[in-house]
């Protein structure tokens, strides 16, 4: 595979974006399946660049372009000259280090750009009037016309949900930067003679906080928590808070015991972590934090703002500071704190090694490869990676349309072989199932009929379905039903092995069914239970159910709250998941755990068992089955006569992409 990285940026000196891209390079190089590696950057970039790299590999090629600084010019030559080299250079793939305006139909192979954060919207300060509007119109042109979006982290992941469409959202997958530091053998701090010091690894743009970690390190020192010798070493390239920065630092009675770096390499820099007593970490918003995962790798003390990407990259190995009016106050506690234990040990973090990494890219450069193959009247060239696409693995099963919803033709059998191969081939996906009352909800909401449209399997949960399914002449079309569908997998030998994580019922309900199941199957792993609320979840509740499943990294999470809303809570959550597969189960916790009586099997033959439900609950279905049933009956007849058309529904988004499994 040929893969091509664009890297043009305006820093002579190493940024967090070209040590992405310098990261990225080497961790692809150490894949034998790739064939080359063009890195693209400024010739004003090549001398920082050119001396961490592997330049005795021949498969790198570090190809520098004359153009001028200005955005202006590196815009223009981005969209104008970028697809004449790729074509040149007959790349495979071109990955961006960061969004940049896009001639999409000027490529002839796939593009990825890989998205660090959303700051022109969440902190726009660090851009200024008016140059914060062109940002986000850049932004948001290059994500639209990219093929897929690699997230550098889930928060940044989740802040594309919020600023941009679903179809853009959708192409949208989480693979975190690469880290493997490099040997720290020199020492940068100027007549530096074994003095302690703080660290601070940040660009001075508004959003790094620099002057909070200036303030912790002046409010330590002058209460005796430190050394009087110790001081404060901020790495980081200049920006617009140099001048607020600087201004603060002569007027804090400590200028003498701060120094500012920028330009040191990264040997330099591993040095700095290797023997700093703290790295400070006070941003206010980020989209990774590259800083605080090298300072684990180095076994640093490390504090850090309370925020989503820290938490989701530090786990618990960080101390965390809230921010706020009292933000001094609470970091100086923390950092008070981690001064007085042992350092720790350096934290093995697999999720961002250069295997992980690679694998993660390549994978989806082959997604893209075996889904966008009629780009050109040839196709793409065969990659021959190791990893083929997860989707090829899956058997394509006859459909039965109902009302415009595509209904997978199968029965309990073929249901449970298309799972098995969809499990071990890691291919994200939910698992919907659909009856009467399903197919009347997606007739009125198109968000319930896109849920259903972007489910990896679709199963007849109702004989009304099944008799459509017959008629259009599957015949072995069968119901699957959802309480039997997960007695099935939990009980079959071809599923042990694999991690459970229930999700659904009232208080006690997931409790109660997670006991009983592990009474009647003892070797179900049924790694944890959660119960969302009746509404939508607050943030903190959605911050926490992500961290649980990040934690726990179930294969298989069942969902069981009423349709529409167990649909669409998949279609939300599934991208942001450490899972594989999500199944809506409806009524089936309820079912298991004795709430809900079954009724015999010629009832459900006989199409009734909603009759059965009724009289069980008829405060809560009396209107549901009155509106639905008639109305259901009424459309079908249209439906089977030829009176009316109903065409089938589209997904509002795309695909979901393979799984990537690690673990820190």
């Amino acid at each position: 595979m040929k893969i091509l990285l664009a890297a043009v940026a305006a820093s002579a000196h190493m940024s967090g974006v070209s040590r992405h891209a310098v990261n990225l390079a080497r961790c692809l190089l150490a894949n034998a399946d790739v064939s080359s590696v063009h890195l693209v950057v400024g010739e004003w970039q090549f001398e920082s660049i050119k001396g961490v790299l592997p330049t005795e590999d021949v498969r790198l090629q570090i190809q520098k372009v004359s153009i001028g600084r200005s955005s202006l010019d590196r815009n223009l030559w981005f969209y104008g000259q970028l697809p004449i080299l790729a074509a040149m250079l007959e790349a495979d793939i071109v990955h961006l280090a960061y969004p940049v305006p896009l001639n999409r139909n000027a490529f002839h192979c796939p593009t990825v750009v890989t998205l660090h954060d959303l700051y022109p919207y969440d902190i726009p300060d660090n851009f200024g009037f008016p140059k914060v509007l062109f940002n986000r119109i850049i932004l948001q042109q290059c994500l639209k016309s990219v093929d897929a979006i690699s997230c550098v982290s889930d928060s940044t992941r989740r802040a594309l949900a919020i600023h941009t469409s679903s179809a853009t959202s959708e192409k949208a997958v989480t693979i975190y930067n690469c880290v493997e530091p490099a040997p720290n053998l020199a020492g940068p701090i100027p007549a530096w003679s074994g003095e302690p010091f703080l660290l601070c690894v940040a660009q001075h743009r508004r959003n790094k906080n620099v002057v909070l970690a200036i303030q912790v390190f002046r409010s330590l020192l002058l209460r005796g928590e430190i050394s009087p010798q110790a001081r404060l070493v901020v790495v980081g390239i200049t920006g617009p808070e140099t001048p607020r920065i600087r201004q603060f630092i002569r007027a804090s009675g400590v200028q003498d015991r701060i120094v500012l770096l920028q330009g040191i390499d990264d040997a330099e820099l591993q040095w700095c972590y290797g023997h700093c007593e703290l790295l400070l970490a006070p941003s206010l918003i980020e989209g990774f934090g590259l800083p605080v995962v090298e300072g684990m790798f180095h076994g640093c003390r490390i504090v850090c703002s309370d925020i989503p990407a820290f938490r989701e990259i530090g786990g618990s190995y960080c101390h965390y500071a809230s921010l706020g009016p009292d933000a001094e106050q609470s970091f100086s506690d923390a950092a008070r704190l981690a001064l007085r234990r042992v350092r720790p040990g350096a934290s093995a973090t697999g999720l961002f090694s250069g295997v992980s990494v690679a694998d993660a890219s390549l994978q989806l450069y082959s997604n893209l490869y075996s889904g966008r193959s009629v780009r050109t009247e040839g196709g793409y060239p065969d990659f021959s990676i190791r990893k083929t696409s997860s989707m090829d693995a899956i058997v394509k099963t006859p459909k039965a349309h109902v009302l415009g919803i595509a209904i997978d033709a199968v029965n309990m059998d073929q249901a449970l072989a298309k799972i098995a191969q969809q499990l071990q081939s890691h291919s994200k996906g939910y698992v919907c199932l659909c009856g009467v009352h399903g197919i009347m909800e997606a007739q009125r909401d198109r968000k319930v009929a896109s849920a259903f449209a972007g489910a990896s399997l679709v199963v007849p949960d109702g004989m009304p379905i099944v008799w459509v399914g017959r008629h259009q002449g599957n015949s072995e079309m069968e119901r699957v039903a959802g309480p039997d569908l997960m007695l099935e997998v939990i009980r079959r030998e071809q599923f042990r092995g694999y991690k459970h994580f229930l999700c659904g019922g009232k208080d006690g309900v997931a409790a109660e069914l997670r006991d009983q199941l592990l009474s009647k199957y003892p070797w179900v792993q049924i790694v944890g239970i959660h119960t969302p609320p009746f509404g939508p979840m607050s943030s903190v509740e959605e911050e926490e159910f992500l961290a649980t499943i990040r934690r726990l990294q179930p294969d298989i999470v069942w969902i069981g709250i009423s349709t529409p809303k167990q649909e669409r809570f998949m279609e939300r959550y599934l991208p942001l998941l450490d899972t594989t597969l999500m199944f809506g189960v409806g009524a089936a916790f309820d079912f298991h755990t004795g709430r809900l009586s079954d009724c015999a099997e010629w009832i459900k033959l006989a199409g009734l068992q909603w009759f059965h439900r009724l009289l069980q609950d008829p405060k809560h279905l009396w209107k549901r089955c009155l509106r639905n049933n008639p109305a259901f009956i009424w459309h079908i007849a249209l439906q089977l006569a030829g009176l009316r058309d109903y065409p089938p529904t589209p997904r509002l988004g795309s695909k979901v992409r393979r799984r990537e499994r690690s673990s820190i």
